[in-house]
């Protein structure tokens, strides 16, 4: 056995930290991964870096019938036979808070 001794990235960090600017809607402005719309709740992401693509084939995002949430998001990566998927359930967009959750104590 050897230690691997690469420099590996995290997917899963680098896939949380896209994903705010996925529900802001901001895909076509990303200098990592380009954009491919299959359906009104489907889009692809491609790496756009080579090395990237090692590890990542391809990003699938099921957004929500509701504006502003995500049902689903599949990470591909290598040869697209393993994969992670990330499912969101029992959602909840801008629920109301008490008054003093914020206050000073």
């Amino acid at each position: 056995m050897q230690k691997d001794r690469t420099v590996r990235l995290d997917v899963m960090e680098v896939v949380f930290g896209e994903i705010n600017a996925w529900l802001a809607g901001y895909f076509t402005e990303n200098e990592v991964f380009t954009v491919d719309v299959i359906d009104e709740y489907t889009i692809r992401l491609l790496p756009k870096q080579a090395g990237m693509r090692g590890f990542i084939s391809s990003i699938v995002l099921k957004l929500s019938t509701q504006p502003g949430l995500l049902d689903s998001v599949t990470i591909y990566e290598g040869n697209e036979q393993s994969f992670t998927l990330l499912l969101f359930a029992n959602q909840i967009l801008n629920n109301p808070q008490g008054e003093g959750l914020f206050t000073q104590p």
